[in-house]
């Protein structure tokens, strides 16, 4: 009733995002769904091993934030979505390449 077999829109949308992210990035993902594309990425086809990808809602909000103020220098950090709570502390800068933000 629903084939779904050709649909290939959560991997192109994951390729999207690894392919768009700076080099050494945090790619921060709000759940499970877009968090497997992205590891399917590295695990299966071994692309963008500089990119380190976190669910961001299996980890407490300050170390969320300790993480981005330590490493924000040297490393990039996005998100897959704007988050209110990251908003009012950073600016997200909206990138249509990857229809991600970049927390600044």
């Amino acid at each position: 009733y629903a084939d779904l077999s050709d649909d290939r829109r959560t991997y192109e949308r994951a390729v999207q995002i690894i392919d768009t992210v700076e080099p050494g990035a945090y790619v921060l993902a709000a759940s499970w769904f877009e968090v497997a594309p992205l590891e399917y990425l590295h695990v299966v086809e071994q692309r963008r091993l500089d990119v380190t990808v976190l669910q961001w809602t299996e980890i407490p909000i300050p170390e969320l934030y300790r993480l981005i103020n330590s490493q924000g220098d040297t490393h990039p950090f996005y998100v897959t979505d704007s988050i209110s709570w990251l908003a009012e502390r950073y600016d997200l800068e909206y990138l249509e390449e990857c229809d991600c933000y970049r927390i600044r």
